[in-house]
């Protein structure tokens, strides 16, 4: 199938520009495709505004752009074109040109002739094909191109076309991108993408507004509703030649080609609001004896057609006003979404408000547009998804640190809270600056205060991120839900309650419509709990699961060769975050029981934590006293695993902690404890600190499905938690 790919006038500003745009045309394109380009950077402007005394200004910089092109030929044959262009202007000037339609469409031409030089592609003048009338594209337009289209790579020039007589006449404003949407209605493409200076549509002008996002992806009728309202992205003929059925349109950055873009397409997008604009220059006008091309360009009407808001002024008592929107699908006044706007809109003197049609917009028409920081607030209350970070120690302080910053414009951190104390500010938090916020502004934290501060919190979505190990936290999972907030957790407690709890908690999950992502809890960053998921939803059985499941333990007996005492070994695995904050979280052999029975219930296992044997490597008398005291008797721990280091060394094998999962006939059989293994064994040989999940299934029987890699450690860990936001951010696009 071919693809159409146009390029505008910014995406070719200079000779650089011509370079990047070759190489993306290379990337991007195979044989049969087409490419529209509009006159480079403000050339149409100096063509419009022309002089004899001008012109060697113009000629000049023409000129210039020819410096990315290799060959001697080609540079010559480029500056003949060129030099005989500017002669026949000059005589046009001369002569008092009467074609300035003529005169701008140079601009076009020399664009997609230095484009075809760079490419060694074939170059059309859309004039051989394209037909206008009246400012109309006429039918015969589709039936001469197909006539002269080949298998060559194309560059044709956009915004230009001729009447019957081959008198050159334009399209327009925006008429490169309408002539590259005509072009794949005539050839049938499969696709057009327009490759512009910003990365798509956005929830709202992202040089205006700070926070706004790019959308993956809208519905036909919504980009047209938006292209009407005045979008600085899309031309309401843009999509007009397009059946969205089968062709799809993509919006692209130029300058940033690997930041994805806006697919517009028919599919219905997943979530009813898309994007927040305003535009000023619109006049509400007295317009009962208006004609009927008059009233197709209103936005909207009142008093039963007697008033139009217009594009333009129209009659002796027009009022110039500000047009504020919203758009989307299914969208109504009476909405939460509705009345965020009508309340912002009151702050800038509303004048009208109106419904667009199937209720793809929301329309108010205000004196003057209300200040940036109400309209950034209701851009947060439509679009924003608010994050508190739960536990700022080693996980969540690696979040902050560096991935956060990564999300800063779909995201709005707002509050920070460890066991002792809190810091809530609808304003956000930095993530740059958090420790010194939190250190500075935190305050004592008490019961109750995480949910009060989300009911109070005015954005579009709630994110919780459990980076605690805290059982009280995970018991408050479903109060969270209720209140509409997503949750990401790192925390086992939930995944590895009681059944009772367990069930009900995603009973809950159904019933409030929110997300739980816990890809964290086995593995750290590792897609154990995905692959399963994957497995099982292919129609595969799962029959069991070995390995090391704790990234601390496997570093400990990796490095436990009787050179250091173990108590010296878990004081430096504390030190480098590979613990939980209490080591005996991990010694107990709990830590690792609780994955097991997260993977298993994972599986559709429905255990219990009393159902796996645990072989708990800290002794009885340490087990209830407090954690500042275990840590001051841990060499009490040397002298048994010493002893269990010795028998393996005395049978020539190591000693390792490990997990093992299996259905038996006569039900489960759930372990995690120390075991003697061969050299060669698999899970004997781990780079300190890894784990390795071994996944036995009725298609992975004989040769496991193995994941392997690091599963400690406060980067691998947030790097998982960074995913699991990615996913929650897809799932709400």
């Amino acid at each position: 199938m071919r693809h159409i790919h146009k390029f505008g006038g910014s995406s070719l500003a200079d000779a650089d520009c011509y370079l990047k745009v070759a190489a993306l045309v290379r990337r991007h394109c195979q044989k049969g495709d087409v490419v529209v380009v509009s006159a480079s950077g403000d050339t149409t402007d100096h063509l419009l505004a022309l002089t004899l005394d001008s012109l060697p200004a113009l000629k000049a910089q023409q000129q210039a752009l020819f410096k990315g092109i290799e060959g001697v030929d080609k540079v010559a044959q480029l500056s003949a074109a060129l030099s005989a262009d500017i002669n026949a202007i000059e005589q046009a000037l001369t002569d008092g040109i009467t074609n300035s339609d003529w005169l701008v469409s140079f601009g076009e031409i020399w664009s997609a002739r230095l484009l075809a030089a760079l490419l060694d592609a074939r170059f059309l003048d859309a004039r051989d094909f394209l037909v206008i009338a009246d400012g109309q594209v006429q039918p015969q337009s589709r039936e001469r191109l197909q006539a002269i289209a080949s298998d060559e790579l194309t560059i044709v020039t956009g915004f230009i076309g001729a009447d019957a007589q081959g008198e050159t006449r334009t399209l327009g404003r925006n008429g490169s991108d309408y002539s590259a949407t005509l072009v794949a209605s005539f050839l049938e493409a499969a696709s057009v993408t327009i490759w512009t200076d910003v990365s798509g549509i956005y929830t709202a002008d992202p040089r205006k507004l700070e926070g706004a996002y790019t959308q993956n992806h809208l519905a036909g009728k919504v980009a047209t509703e938006l292209a009407r309202l005045g979008s600085p992205v899309l031309h309401p003929r843009t999509l007009g030649p397009l059946d969205l059925t089968r062709q799809q349109l993509i919006i692209r950055c130029t300058f940033a080609p690997d930041e994805g873009g806006t697919r517009i397409s028919t599919e219905r997008a997943n979530k009813n609001l898309a994007s927040l604009t305003w535009r000023g220059d619109v006049y509400r006008c007295h317009a009962a004896e208006a004609s009927s091309d008059i009233r197709a360009q209103a936005y909207a009407e009142e008093e039963g057609g007697a008033i139009l808001y217009l594009p333009f002024a129209f009659g002796e008592q027009a009022e110039k006003l500000t047009l504020l929107a919203l758009v989307g699908q299914g969208l109504d006044w009476q909405s939460p979404a509705g009345q965020a706007l009508a309340n912002v809109a009151q702050q800038g003197g509303l004048v009208h408000q109106a419904k667009g049609p199937e209720g793809l917009s929301l329309i108010a028409f205000v004196r003057e547009l209300p200040a940036k920081s109400l309209l950034a607030r209701l851009h947060d209350q439509l679009f924003a998804v608010g994050v508190v970070v739960l536990g700022v120690g080693n996980i969540g302080g690696c979040w902050l640190d560096g991935f956060a910053p990564r999300l800063k414009d779909r995201l709005r951190l707002y509050g920070l809270a460890n066991s002792k104390k809190q810091l809530f500010s609808l304003n956000g938090i930095k993530p740059a600056n958090w420790r010194n916020e939190f250190a500075k502004g935190g305050e004592p934290r008490f019961e109750g205060d995480l949910l009060e501060a989300f009911k109070k919190a005015p954005f579009a979505h709630l994110l919780l991120l459990d980076l605690t190990a805290s059982k009280a936290v995970a018991d408050q999972y479903p109060k969270f839900l209720n209140a509409g907030v997503h949750l990401v957790s790192a925390n086992k407690q939930a995944g590895s309650a009681p059944l009772g709890e367990y069930d009900r908690l995603h009973v809950t999950l159904r019933q409030s419509g929110r997300r739980w992502f816990y890809n964290t809890t086995v593995g750290a960053g590792l897609p154990v709990q995905a692959a399963i998921r994957d497995l099982l939803g292919c129609g595969d059985d799962l029959e069991g699961v070995g390995g090391v499941f704790s990234g601390t333990l496997c570093w400990l007996f990796q490095n436990f060769d009787g050179t250091k005492p173990f108590s010296q070994l878990v004081k430096e695995a504390h030190a480098k975050g590979f613990t939980e904050p209490d080591p005996r979280d991990d010694l107990n052999g709990l830590d690792a029981a609780r994955k097991l029975l997260i993977l298993a219930r994972e599986a559709g296992w429905r255990l219990e934590l009393d159902n796996i044997h645990i072989d708990n490597l800290v002794p009885e008398h340490l087990r209830n006293i407090s954690r500042d005291e275990f840590f001051a008797r841990l060499d009490e721990l040397d002298q048994p695993l010493l002893a269990a280091l010795n028998q393996a060394k005395a049978k020539g094998k190591l000693l390792r902690y490990v997990g093992n999962l299996r259905q038996e006939e006569d039900g489960f059989r759930a372990t995690v404890g120390l075991e003697t293994l061969d050299a060669t064994h698999p899970f004997a040989n781990l780079t300190a600190g890894d784990n390795i999940f071994a996944i036995q299934s009725r298609y992975y029987r004989e040769n496991p499905l193995i994941i392997r890699g690091p599963g400690a450690g406060p980067h691998v860990t947030a790097a998982g938690v960074q995913s699991d936001v990615i996913q929650l951010l897809s799932w709400l696009a």
